[in-house]
């Protein structure tokens, strides 16, 4: 409703008086306005498209576990989920913030890499004589 005092929108119905100046709204009576339909794209499933399973969901998180090969499979697929218009728009938009956070994991632990040898150098530690220790002198 609004109050005919101050012209603001109330959205409480049942109130009887005004939030923003305090007169009463039941005294001078009040306008209902009606709630404008909004249609929004992203919550609704369209005809065609099926809405991903459990099944479907639990695969492709449980992708990123399968040994030396998971993670490297797990970055390819979200790449292909996050632009394949084959896919669900859910798994899309998924797809795609769980790929930014990979991308962010794998700076920052490059950044961590980074510092841990300079601490590393810094102490005295030699890297080359270490790897050499354990691969030999290819």
């Amino acid at each position: 409703m609004i109050c005919k005092s101050c012209g603001r929108t109330i959205e409480n119905a049942n109130a009887n008086f005004c939030d923003y100046c305090g007169d009463s709204l039941r005294e001078q009576g009040f306008q209902n306005i009606q709630a404008l339909n909004v249609h929004h794209d992203e919550t609704e499933v369209k005809e065609g498209e099926k809405p991903v399973t459990f099944g479907n969901w639990l695969g492709s998180m449980l992708l990123f576990f399968i040994p030396f090969i998971g993670a490297a499979i797990y970055i390819t697929m979200l790449i292909y989920w996050s632009f394949s218009e084959k896919i669900a728009k859910s798994k899309r938009d998924w797809a795609r913030a769980a790929l930014v956070i990979v991308f962010l994991f794998i700076f920052l632990g490059a950044i961590y890499l980074d510092f841990v040898i300079q601490q590393l150098g810094a102490r005295g530690i030699d890297l080359n004589s270490y790897i050499r220790q354990f691969y030999g002198n290819y």
